[in-house]
């Protein structure tokens, strides 16, 4: 009976969610991976307690946190007094600093600490990584950029996951990626 009480509660702990404060999930040294690889991208604020910035921030975050929620969208916070190891690992050296993390790659967020600039932000990271366009839409769409990546083809296979790697990479967001299917080539 004891060993059914013990595995009930391994069991709980296992499937526990994440602790979250007033809508923002918090991250730990332990937590960190398991929670980025959990959402398609997040945007993280290290701070640390005793910081008036962070202090002066930290309501805008909760607020731009319960907006984001709405949209089934998160962010998150670490200590990073406490949490060291990820805060090394990401090079934080002043407070705070706030990085989206998509697949273990780090963008610097260098909005407005706003409520708005932040959920704007944290939805438009959130998006597809490329754009569907139908043919007759592509060259309006192209015309409304100076740099776009546009995928001919099918949204599955080696070449569609190549676009979803680009698309990941920080450098992307210096251009527009969109899709079509592959008779708007001819």
């Amino acid at each position: 009976m004891k060993l059914i009480a013990v595995l009930c509660c391994l069991l709980v702990l296992c499937v526990a969610e994440t602790e979250s404060e007033d809508g923002v999930l918090v991250l730990t040294d332990d937590n960190f991976d398991s929670e980025i690889d959990k959402h398609d991208g997040l945007l993280v604020k290290f701070y640390a307690p005793w910081c008036g910035h962070c202090q002066t921030l930290a309501p805008i975050y909760v607020e731009a946190a319960n907006l984001l929620a709405q949209k089934n969208l998160h962010i998150a916070k670490l200590d990073a007094t406490i949490h060291k190891k990820q805060a090394a690992r990401f090079g934080i050296t002043g407070f705070p600093s706030l990085k989206f993390i998509r697949n273990g790659v780090a963008s610097d967020y260098h909005g407005a600490r706003s409520t708005e600039a932040i959920t704007a932000y944290v939805k438009e990271q959130s998006l597809p990584l490329a754009e569907e366009v139908a043919c007759e839409e592509l060259a309006s769409k192209t015309a409304a950029k100076n740099l776009n990546l546009v995928y001919f083809g099918l949204a599955e296979g080696p070449h569609w996951d190549l676009l979803q790697n680009i698309g990941k990479d920080p450098i992307s967001q210096q251009f527009t990626l969109l899709h079509t299917s592959a008779h708007c080539a001819a």
